[in-house]
């Protein structure tokens, strides 16, 4: 090399490995000069398109957040497939007549307790379905009076309870659930 041709010397020890710059400061320095020239071009905008890009903006930003949150609700809604698959597998709804059968049973076997409980749901049954209100078996019994608004239901539930949760001597108990099973079947008639 000689010292005539100093351009051909600082390209060759340039060249060399050692002067070689890795990626990453390449891929630094092209965003920085893409950055001002984003500067400048926005500071040679006027200012009514300045703005509209910046609605655009904000428009854009809003758009994101909605997504965002709609994608959130979507994901923490109950899945609808899931919903009908279960109720396919899950036992159906009691008919009141199914019940009172239930109910009759019990008695019959001297399970008195339980047969004042599958009345009792019997005619809440049966009102509810007057009214045309869904049937919900984990309804509390004075949650069904107060949705079924019948003034003789107040004195049956206190009666049927007395006997499911209260102390019904085996001598008075069948006698109380018949009367019980005489006020309900008053119900039943249509």
């Amino acid at each position: 090399m000689t010292q005539s041709d100093p351009s051909a010397a600082l390209r060759a020890i340039l060249a060399d490995p050692e002067f070689d710059t890795d990626w990453q400061e390449h891929l630094a320095r092209w965003l920085g000069q893409a950055w001002h020239s984003f500067q400048r071009w926005l500071r040679d905008l006027p200012d009514i398109e300045r703005w509209g890009l910046l609605l655009v903006c904000i428009g854009i930003l809003a758009w994101l957040v909605w997504t965002m949150i709609a994608s959130y609700r979507e994901m923490m809604a109950p899945d609808a497939s899931a919903l009908k698959g279960a109720g396919d597998d899950a036992a159906s709804e009691p008919t009141w007549q199914a019940l009172m059968a239930h109910a009759r049973a019990l008695a019959s076997e001297g399970r008195l307790r339980e047969a004042a409980r599958a009345l009792q749901q019997a005619v809440y049954s049966v009102l509810a379905s007057r009214k045309r209100l869904p049937w919900d078996g984990a309804r509390a019994d004075w949650e069904w009076v107060a949705l079924l608004n019948t003034e003789q239901l107040v004195a049956f539930t206190e009666e049927a309870q007395a006997l499911a949760y209260g102390s019904a001597a085996a001598d008075t108990g069948l006698p109380r659930f018949e009367a019980l099973l005489a006020t309900a079947d008053r119900w039943m008639r249509p």
